[in-house]
Protein backbone atom coordinates (compact mmCIF):
# COMPACT_ATOMS: atom_id res chain seq x y z
CA UNK A 1 0.00 0.00 0.00
CA UNK A 2 1.38 3.64 -0.45
CA UNK A 3 2.35 5.07 2.45
CA UNK A 4 1.47 8.57 1.89
CA UNK A 5 3.16 12.41 1.69
CA UNK A 6 5.37 11.79 5.24
CA UNK A 7 7.59 8.89 3.78
CA UNK A 8 9.62 11.53 1.25
CA UNK A 9 9.16 13.91 3.86
CA UNK A 10 12.46 13.64 5.44
CA UNK A 11 14.09 17.00 6.49
CA UNK A 12 16.46 17.78 9.61
CA UNK A 13 15.26 21.00 11.71
CA UNK A 14 17.89 22.21 14.12
CA UNK A 15 15.36 24.63 16.49
CA UNK A 16 15.12 26.36 19.88
CA UNK A 17 19.16 26.03 19.91
CA UNK A 18 20.54 26.88 23.70
CA UNK A 19 23.72 26.58 25.44
CA UNK A 20 24.02 25.37 28.62
CA UNK A 21 27.41 24.72 29.08
CA UNK A 22 30.69 24.31 27.84
CA UNK A 23 30.39 21.82 24.93
CA UNK A 24 26.66 21.47 25.53
CA UNK A 25 23.58 22.45 23.31
CA UNK A 26 20.39 21.34 23.28
CA UNK A 27 18.30 20.69 20.05
CA UNK A 28 14.81 19.75 18.47
CA UNK A 29 14.99 16.95 15.55
CA UNK A 30 11.69 17.19 13.59
CA UNK A 31 11.14 13.60 12.85
CA UNK A 32 8.06 11.83 10.72
CA UNK A 33 6.75 8.76 11.78
CA UNK A 34 5.44 5.69 10.40
CA UNK A 35 2.66 3.47 12.63
CA UNK A 36 0.01 0.96 12.71
CA UNK A 37 -2.02 3.71 10.97
CA UNK A 38 -0.34 3.83 7.98
CA UNK A 39 -0.09 -0.41 8.02
CA UNK A 40 2.53 -1.83 9.93
CA UNK A 41 2.17 -5.10 11.44
CA UNK A 42 2.21 -3.31 15.50
CA UNK A 43 2.58 -0.20 17.16
CA UNK A 44 5.94 -0.07 18.21
CA UNK A 45 8.85 -0.60 16.15
CA UNK A 46 11.56 -2.65 17.44
CA UNK A 47 14.46 -2.88 14.85
CA UNK A 48 15.01 -1.64 10.86
CA UNK A 49 17.40 -3.54 8.46
CA UNK A 50 18.23 -2.10 4.67
CA UNK A 51 19.33 -4.61 2.42
CA UNK A 52 21.21 -4.82 -1.05
CA UNK A 53 17.89 -4.06 -2.64
CA UNK A 54 17.66 -0.57 -0.81
CA UNK A 55 14.11 -2.05 1.01
CA UNK A 56 13.70 -1.27 4.48
CA UNK A 57 12.82 -4.15 7.00
CA UNK A 58 10.84 -3.14 9.71
CA UNK A 59 9.90 -5.60 12.79
CA UNK A 60 7.71 -4.27 14.95
CA UNK A 61 6.38 -6.03 18.84
CA UNK A 62 3.72 -8.29 16.13
CA UNK A 63 5.16 -9.08 12.84
CA UNK A 64 7.10 -7.32 10.26
CA UNK A 65 6.85 -5.06 7.34
CA UNK A 66 8.84 -4.06 4.29
CA UNK A 67 9.06 -0.74 2.48
CA UNK A 68 9.80 -0.68 -0.90
CA UNK A 69 10.21 3.11 -2.13
CA UNK A 70 6.97 4.02 -0.92
CA UNK A 71 4.94 0.53 -0.99
CA UNK A 72 4.84 -1.01 2.84
CA UNK A 73 3.96 -4.39 2.75
CA UNK A 74 2.96 -6.87 5.52
CA UNK A 75 4.98 -10.02 5.33
CA UNK A 76 3.31 -13.25 5.90
CA UNK A 77 5.28 -15.38 8.29
CA UNK A 78 2.28 -18.00 8.67
CA UNK A 79 2.49 -17.29 12.20
CA UNK A 80 2.18 -14.70 14.49
CA UNK A 81 5.41 -13.05 15.31
CA UNK A 82 5.71 -11.07 18.41
CA UNK A 83 8.71 -8.64 19.20
CA UNK A 84 10.75 -8.85 16.13
CA UNK A 85 13.92 -7.48 17.48
CA UNK A 86 16.71 -8.62 14.84
CA UNK A 87 17.01 -9.17 10.99
CA UNK A 88 19.95 -9.59 9.01
CA UNK A 89 20.44 -10.42 4.99
CA UNK A 90 23.38 -12.68 4.72
CA UNK A 91 23.67 -13.85 1.86
CA UNK A 92 22.57 -11.69 -0.49
CA UNK A 93 18.67 -12.21 -0.66
CA UNK A 94 17.90 -14.02 2.68
CA UNK A 95 16.63 -12.26 5.47
CA UNK A 96 17.17 -13.63 8.77
CA UNK A 97 14.84 -12.88 11.54
CA UNK A 98 15.42 -12.59 14.99
CA UNK A 99 11.84 -12.31 17.27
CA UNK A 100 10.96 -13.65 20.93
CA UNK A 101 9.87 -17.30 19.92
CA UNK A 102 13.37 -17.52 18.41
CA UNK A 103 14.35 -17.83 14.85
CA UNK A 104 13.71 -17.35 11.06
CA UNK A 105 14.63 -16.59 7.65
CA UNK A 106 12.85 -15.46 4.26
CA UNK A 107 14.16 -17.18 1.35
CA UNK A 108 12.64 -16.40 -2.44
CA UNK A 109 10.21 -14.49 -0.17
CA UNK A 110 8.80 -17.61 1.65
CA UNK A 111 9.55 -17.55 5.33
CA UNK A 112 10.21 -20.64 7.48
CA UNK A 113 11.57 -21.20 11.32
CA UNK A 114 14.92 -22.16 12.22
CA UNK A 115 14.98 -24.22 15.74
CA UNK A 116 18.11 -23.49 17.85
CA UNK A 117 19.30 -26.45 19.71
CA UNK A 118 18.92 -25.49 23.50
CA UNK A 119 20.82 -26.71 26.53
CA UNK A 120 19.16 -29.93 28.18
CA UNK A 121 18.73 -27.61 30.93
CA UNK A 122 16.67 -25.22 28.97
CA UNK A 123 12.87 -25.20 27.81
CA UNK A 124 11.25 -23.49 24.63
CA UNK A 125 10.02 -20.46 25.32
CA UNK A 126 13.12 -18.80 26.76
CA UNK A 127 14.80 -18.25 22.79
CA UNK A 128 14.74 -14.95 22.36
CA UNK A 129 16.78 -13.56 19.69
CA UNK A 130 17.82 -10.08 19.80
CA UNK A 131 20.97 -9.71 18.00
CA UNK A 132 22.50 -11.14 14.28
CA UNK A 133 25.80 -10.54 12.67
CA UNK A 134 27.66 -11.96 9.96
CA UNK A 135 31.00 -13.75 10.38
CA UNK A 136 32.31 -15.25 6.89
CA UNK A 137 29.36 -17.71 5.39
CA UNK A 138 28.01 -17.96 8.61
CA UNK A 139 25.33 -15.69 10.71
CA UNK A 140 26.14 -14.99 14.55
CA UNK A 141 22.86 -15.70 16.39
CA UNK A 142 22.69 -14.13 19.97
CA UNK A 143 19.34 -14.30 21.96
CA UNK A 144 18.40 -15.32 25.98
CA UNK A 145 19.35 -18.90 25.43
CA UNK A 146 22.85 -18.31 24.35
CA UNK A 147 25.31 -17.87 21.19
CA UNK A 148 24.25 -19.99 18.15
CA UNK A 149 25.80 -20.29 14.36
CA UNK A 150 24.06 -20.59 11.55
CA UNK A 151 25.08 -22.04 7.81
CA UNK A 152 23.67 -20.83 4.97
CA UNK A 153 21.61 -23.94 5.00
CA UNK A 154 20.00 -23.21 8.17
CA UNK A 155 21.80 -25.63 9.92
CA UNK A 156 22.45 -24.33 13.48
CA UNK A 157 24.61 -25.18 16.57
CA UNK A 158 25.56 -23.94 19.83
CA UNK A 159 28.63 -22.33 20.82
CA UNK A 160 29.89 -22.96 24.13
CA UNK A 161 30.91 -20.60 26.72
CA UNK A 162 34.52 -22.21 28.46
CA UNK A 163 33.10 -20.34 32.25
CA UNK A 164 32.10 -21.94 35.07
CA UNK A 165 28.83 -22.91 35.99
CA UNK A 166 27.54 -19.72 37.40
CA UNK A 167 29.23 -17.63 34.33
CA UNK A 168 28.12 -20.00 31.78
CA UNK A 169 24.77 -19.56 32.75
CA UNK A 170 24.90 -15.94 32.87
CA UNK A 171 26.73 -15.97 29.70
CA UNK A 172 23.69 -17.62 27.83
CA UNK A 173 21.68 -14.51 27.91
CA UNK A 174 22.88 -12.23 25.41
CA UNK A 175 21.48 -8.76 24.36
CA UNK A 176 23.97 -7.31 21.47
CA UNK A 177 26.14 -8.19 18.84
CA UNK A 178 29.12 -5.62 18.21
CA UNK A 179 31.30 -5.69 15.03
CA UNK A 180 34.78 -4.45 15.81
CA UNK A 181 37.82 -3.78 13.57
CA UNK A 182 40.07 -5.05 16.23
CA UNK A 183 38.51 -7.96 17.42
CA UNK A 184 36.08 -9.17 14.99
CA UNK A 185 32.77 -9.97 16.86
CA UNK A 186 31.76 -8.84 20.05
CA UNK A 187 28.87 -10.26 22.17
CA UNK A 188 27.53 -8.29 25.09
CA UNK A 189 25.96 -10.77 27.65
CA UNK A 190 25.03 -10.87 31.00
CA UNK A 191 28.44 -11.80 32.00
CA UNK A 192 30.32 -9.73 30.48
CA UNK A 193 31.79 -8.96 26.72
CA UNK A 194 33.21 -11.46 24.68
CA UNK A 195 35.11 -11.99 21.49
CA UNK A 196 33.47 -14.60 19.20
CA UNK A 197 36.06 -16.93 17.20
CA UNK A 198 35.35 -18.60 14.14
CA UNK A 199 36.46 -21.98 16.09
CA UNK A 200 36.25 -22.22 19.53
CA UNK A 201 34.57 -20.81 22.41
CA UNK A 202 34.44 -17.12 23.21
CA UNK A 203 36.98 -15.20 24.92
CA UNK A 204 36.44 -13.32 27.89
CA UNK A 205 37.33 -9.57 27.04
CA UNK A 206 35.83 -7.85 30.13
CA UNK A 207 33.33 -8.14 33.26
CA UNK A 208 31.63 -5.34 34.69
CA UNK A 209 31.12 -6.97 38.12
CA UNK A 210 34.38 -5.58 38.86
CA UNK A 211 32.75 -2.10 39.03
CA UNK A 212 30.43 -0.19 41.61
CA UNK A 213 27.51 -0.42 39.08
CA UNK A 214 24.45 1.70 39.58
CA UNK A 215 21.49 -1.03 40.82
CA UNK A 216 23.85 -3.45 40.18
CA UNK A 217 23.17 -3.77 36.36
CA UNK A 218 26.47 -6.11 35.40
CA UNK A 219 24.85 -6.75 31.77
CA UNK A 220 26.23 -5.73 28.61
CA UNK A 221 23.17 -4.43 27.00
CA UNK A 222 24.50 -1.89 24.06
CA UNK A 223 27.89 -1.98 22.86
CA UNK A 224 29.67 0.22 20.11
CA UNK A 225 33.26 0.89 19.40
CA UNK A 226 34.67 4.58 18.85
CA UNK A 227 36.75 5.59 16.24
CA UNK A 228 39.86 5.08 18.23
CA UNK A 229 39.08 1.38 19.16
CA UNK A 230 37.85 2.36 22.78
CA UNK A 231 34.61 -0.15 23.44
CA UNK A 232 31.58 1.89 24.86
CA UNK A 233 29.40 -0.40 26.82
CA UNK A 234 26.07 0.51 28.89
CA UNK A 235 23.89 -1.74 30.90
CA UNK A 236 20.94 0.82 30.47
CA UNK A 237 21.73 2.61 33.73
CA UNK A 238 25.22 4.13 32.92
CA UNK A 239 27.97 4.15 30.12
CA UNK A 240 31.29 3.13 30.32
CA UNK A 241 34.09 2.77 27.83
CA UNK A 242 36.92 -0.07 27.58
CA UNK A 243 40.32 1.21 26.95
CA UNK A 244 41.93 -1.99 24.94
CA UNK A 245 45.39 -0.96 25.19
CA UNK A 246 45.30 0.10 29.11
CA UNK A 247 42.68 -2.93 29.75
CA UNK A 248 40.98 -0.77 32.17
CA UNK A 249 36.89 -0.20 32.08
CA UNK A 250 35.40 3.09 33.47
CA UNK A 251 32.30 5.76 33.36
CA UNK A 252 32.33 7.76 30.11
CA UNK A 253 33.45 11.20 31.90
CA UNK A 254 32.48 14.18 29.68
CA UNK A 255 32.70 17.54 31.23
CA UNK A 256 29.98 18.83 28.75
CA UNK A 257 27.36 16.74 31.14
CA UNK A 258 25.80 18.45 34.01
CA UNK A 259 26.49 15.00 35.70
CA UNK A 260 29.95 14.57 34.55
CA UNK A 261 29.29 11.53 32.51
CA UNK A 262 26.86 10.16 29.72
CA UNK A 263 24.34 8.18 30.62
CA UNK A 264 22.82 4.80 30.03
CA UNK A 265 21.94 3.45 26.76
CA UNK A 266 19.36 1.71 25.13
CA UNK A 267 21.61 1.81 21.85
CA UNK A 268 24.52 3.10 20.32
CA UNK A 269 25.75 4.50 16.77
CA UNK A 270 28.31 6.17 15.28
CA UNK A 271 28.80 8.68 12.64
CA UNK A 272 31.21 8.45 9.89
CA UNK A 273 33.16 11.30 11.33
CA UNK A 274 33.54 9.89 14.54
CA UNK A 275 30.28 11.33 16.93
CA UNK A 276 28.72 8.70 18.86
CA UNK A 277 25.25 8.95 19.04
CA UNK A 278 23.68 7.79 22.81
CA UNK A 279 19.55 6.37 22.54
CA UNK A 280 19.45 7.38 26.62
CA UNK A 281 17.29 5.55 28.90
CA UNK A 282 15.67 8.89 29.31
CA UNK A 283 14.08 9.14 25.76
CA UNK A 284 16.59 11.40 24.72
CA UNK A 285 18.64 11.42 21.59
CA UNK A 286 22.45 12.76 22.36
CA UNK A 287 25.34 12.96 20.55
CA UNK A 288 28.98 12.99 21.54
CA UNK A 289 31.94 13.93 20.05
CA UNK A 290 35.22 12.51 21.49
CA UNK A 291 37.66 14.63 19.55
CA UNK A 292 36.59 18.56 21.08
CA UNK A 293 34.08 16.13 24.52
CA UNK A 294 31.23 18.42 22.35
CA UNK A 295 27.77 17.08 23.22
CA UNK A 296 24.43 17.79 22.28
CA UNK A 297 21.26 16.90 23.47
CA UNK A 298 18.06 16.19 21.32
CA UNK A 299 14.09 15.70 22.39
CA UNK A 300 11.88 15.11 19.24
CA UNK A 301 9.00 17.13 17.18
CA UNK A 302 6.98 14.73 15.44
CA UNK A 303 6.09 16.29 12.51
CA UNK A 304 2.86 14.33 11.91
CA UNK A 305 1.97 13.32 15.18
CA UNK A 306 2.42 16.85 17.24
CA UNK A 307 0.59 15.84 20.36
CA UNK A 308 3.09 13.21 20.38
CA UNK A 309 6.04 13.06 23.97
CA UNK A 310 8.81 15.18 23.06
CA UNK A 311 11.30 11.99 24.38
CA UNK A 312 10.92 9.08 23.00
CA UNK A 313 12.87 5.57 23.90
CA UNK A 314 14.99 4.49 21.19
CA UNK A 315 15.52 0.70 20.70
CA UNK A 316 17.27 0.39 17.71
CA UNK A 317 18.98 3.74 15.33
CA UNK A 318 20.02 2.66 11.79
CA UNK A 319 22.28 5.30 9.77
CA UNK A 320 21.69 4.61 5.68
CA UNK A 321 24.01 5.19 3.11
CA UNK A 322 21.78 8.17 2.36
CA UNK A 323 21.86 10.09 5.54
CA UNK A 324 18.46 8.61 6.41
CA UNK A 325 18.33 8.02 10.01
CA UNK A 326 15.73 5.51 11.50
CA UNK A 327 14.57 5.09 14.95
CA UNK A 328 12.58 1.81 16.36
CA UNK A 329 10.53 3.64 19.06
CA UNK A 330 7.46 2.57 20.47
CA UNK A 331 6.20 5.53 18.94
CA UNK A 332 6.68 3.69 15.38
CA UNK A 333 9.67 4.17 12.94
CA UNK A 334 10.54 7.87 13.77
CA UNK A 335 13.15 8.85 10.67
CA UNK A 336 15.17 12.10 9.49
CA UNK A 337 17.51 13.40 7.15
CA UNK A 338 20.48 15.21 8.35
CA UNK A 339 21.02 17.99 5.17
CA UNK A 340 19.71 21.01 6.60
CA UNK A 341 19.71 22.47 3.57
CA UNK A 342 17.06 19.88 2.19
CA UNK A 343 13.25 20.86 1.63
CA UNK A 344 10.22 19.45 2.57
CA UNK A 345 9.08 16.95 -0.61
CA UNK A 346 5.53 15.99 -0.89
CA UNK A 347 4.24 13.31 -3.10
CA UNK A 348 2.87 14.28 -6.60
CA UNK A 349 -0.63 15.01 -6.97
CA UNK A 350 -2.24 11.76 -7.66
CA UNK A 351 -4.82 12.79 -10.78
CA UNK A 352 -5.74 9.46 -11.94
CA UNK A 353 -6.68 8.53 -8.55
CA UNK A 354 -5.30 5.03 -8.78
CA UNK A 355 -2.64 5.68 -6.09
CA UNK A 356 0.10 5.79 -8.36
CA UNK A 357 2.25 8.29 -7.84
CA UNK A 358 6.20 6.66 -7.53
CA UNK A 359 8.32 9.70 -8.83
CA UNK A 360 10.22 8.33 -11.67
CA UNK A 361 12.32 10.90 -12.73
CA UNK A 362 13.50 14.61 -10.85
CA UNK A 363 15.12 17.64 -12.17
CA UNK A 364 16.34 20.69 -11.38
CA UNK A 365 16.17 23.16 -13.95
CA UNK A 366 18.38 26.86 -14.09
CA UNK A 367 15.75 28.32 -12.40
CA UNK A 368 15.81 26.47 -8.99
CA UNK A 369 12.79 25.07 -10.23
CA UNK A 370 12.08 20.52 -9.87
CA UNK A 371 10.81 18.93 -12.54
CA UNK A 372 8.48 15.60 -11.26
CA UNK A 373 7.74 13.12 -13.55
CA UNK A 374 5.80 10.43 -11.41
CA UNK A 375 4.18 7.04 -12.77
CA UNK A 376 1.19 7.11 -14.65
CA UNK A 377 0.80 11.18 -13.67
CA UNK A 378 2.38 12.96 -16.58
CA UNK A 379 4.83 16.02 -15.13
CA UNK A 380 4.76 18.63 -12.11
CA UNK A 381 6.50 21.50 -11.20
CA UNK A 382 8.17 22.11 -8.14
CA UNK A 383 8.88 25.77 -7.42
CA UNK A 384 11.46 26.96 -4.89
CA UNK A 385 8.68 27.75 -2.65
CA UNK A 386 7.44 24.31 -2.19
CA UNK A 387 4.75 24.73 -3.56
CA UNK A 388 3.87 21.89 -6.49
CA UNK A 389 1.88 22.63 -10.21
CA UNK A 390 0.55 20.03 -12.81
CA UNK A 391 2.24 20.81 -15.69
CA UNK A 392 0.37 20.05 -18.80
CA UNK A 393 2.06 18.39 -21.90
CA UNK A 394 1.26 19.98 -25.38
CA UNK A 395 -1.20 17.88 -27.94
CA UNK A 396 -0.51 14.78 -29.00
CA UNK A 397 2.23 14.23 -26.25
CA UNK A 398 1.27 10.65 -24.51
CA UNK A 399 2.69 8.05 -22.49
CA UNK A 400 4.66 8.23 -19.41
CA UNK A 401 7.79 9.96 -19.15
CA UNK A 402 10.65 7.62 -19.80
CA UNK A 403 12.85 10.22 -20.09
CA UNK A 404 13.95 13.72 -18.30
CA UNK A 405 17.51 15.53 -18.44
CA UNK A 406 18.52 19.30 -18.66
CA UNK A 407 19.95 20.38 -21.41
CA UNK A 408 23.00 23.32 -21.50
CA UNK A 409 20.85 25.92 -21.12
CA UNK A 410 18.97 25.44 -17.97
CA UNK A 411 15.87 23.83 -19.56
CA UNK A 412 14.41 20.53 -19.25
CA UNK A 413 13.89 17.97 -21.69
CA UNK A 414 11.87 15.20 -22.09
CA UNK A 415 10.91 12.26 -23.81
CA UNK A 416 7.73 9.96 -23.48
CA UNK A 417 6.51 6.74 -24.18
CA UNK A 418 4.60 7.74 -27.52
CA UNK A 419 8.03 8.90 -28.90
CA UNK A 420 7.08 12.85 -28.24
CA UNK A 421 9.66 15.38 -27.40
CA UNK A 422 9.22 18.38 -25.26
CA UNK A 423 11.46 21.26 -23.55
CA UNK A 424 10.93 23.50 -20.70
CA UNK A 425 10.24 26.94 -21.66
CA UNK A 426 9.74 29.21 -18.26
CA UNK A 427 7.48 27.52 -15.99
CA UNK A 428 5.82 25.47 -19.13
CA UNK A 429 6.72 22.99 -21.75
CA UNK A 430 6.83 23.03 -25.37
CA UNK A 431 7.25 20.19 -27.92
CA UNK A 432 10.09 19.91 -30.00
CA UNK A 433 9.07 19.38 -33.79
CA UNK A 434 10.41 15.96 -34.63
CA UNK A 435 10.26 16.40 -38.80
CA UNK A 436 8.95 13.41 -40.52
CA UNK A 437 12.00 11.42 -40.46
CA UNK A 438 10.67 8.80 -43.06
CA UNK A 439 10.68 6.14 -40.05
CA UNK A 440 8.74 2.95 -41.26
CA UNK A 441 5.03 3.25 -39.65
CA UNK A 442 5.59 2.00 -35.76
CA UNK A 443 8.65 2.61 -35.27
CA UNK A 444 9.57 4.55 -32.05
CA UNK A 445 11.91 6.96 -30.32
CA UNK A 446 13.62 5.14 -26.98
CA UNK A 447 15.94 7.61 -24.92
CA UNK A 448 17.69 10.80 -25.82
CA UNK A 449 20.92 12.40 -24.93
CA UNK A 450 22.05 15.90 -25.26
CA UNK A 451 25.09 17.07 -27.29
CA UNK A 452 27.74 19.64 -25.88
CA UNK A 453 26.39 22.01 -28.88
CA UNK A 454 22.76 21.60 -27.22
CA UNK A 455 21.33 19.42 -30.11
CA UNK A 456 19.70 16.30 -29.07
CA UNK A 457 20.66 12.92 -30.25
CA UNK A 458 17.50 10.82 -30.27
CA UNK A 459 17.56 7.07 -30.13
CA UNK A 460 14.88 4.89 -32.52
CA UNK A 461 14.24 1.36 -33.47
CA UNK A 462 16.52 1.96 -36.50
CA UNK A 463 19.26 4.19 -35.77
CA UNK A 464 20.22 7.41 -34.70
CA UNK A 465 18.47 11.16 -35.29
CA UNK A 466 19.61 14.27 -34.68
CA UNK A 467 17.91 17.35 -34.00
CA UNK A 468 19.69 20.91 -33.62
CA UNK A 469 18.98 23.53 -30.85
CA UNK A 470 16.04 24.81 -33.00
CA UNK A 471 14.67 21.53 -33.39
CA UNK A 472 14.78 21.00 -37.04
CA UNK A 473 16.38 17.80 -37.90
CA UNK A 474 19.64 17.35 -39.47
CA UNK A 475 20.71 13.60 -40.09
CA UNK A 476 19.41 9.95 -39.76
CA UNK A 477 21.92 6.97 -39.43
CA UNK A 478 20.29 3.73 -39.63
CA UNK A 479 21.52 0.71 -37.33
CA UNK A 480 22.89 -0.93 -40.36
CA UNK A 481 25.47 1.80 -40.83
CA UNK A 482 26.78 1.88 -37.11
Amino acid sequence: MPVGRNLVALVLLALGLARLGPGQSVETIVVQALRDGDGLRGAAVMTTMIDSLGRAWIGTDSGLNRLDSSDLTAIETGRDLVLVSALLEHPRGVVWVGHAGGLGRIVDEVFSSVPLPLATDQVRGNDRVVALAKMGDAVIVGSHAGLFRADREGRVERIEFDLGNEWQRSARVTFCLTESRRHGLLAGTAAGTFVVNEQGPPTLLFRLAGLDVTFGLRSSRAMQELADGRIVVSNSVQTLVFDVESGLLEPLVTRAHPEGQIPGALCFGLSGDGVLWVCSSSGRLLRWNPRDDELHFHDFQIANLPSRPARVPVFHLLRSEGGVTWLSTPEGLLYFSEEPALPVLHLPQDRDGDGQRAVLHLVVDGAGRSWIAAASDGLQRMDPDGSIHVVDLPGGLRGEILVLRPDLEGRVVGLTAAGGVFRSDGEQVAAVEIPDLGLPSGTRIRDLLLRPDGSLLLATDLGLAEVDRSGEFRELVHGNDL
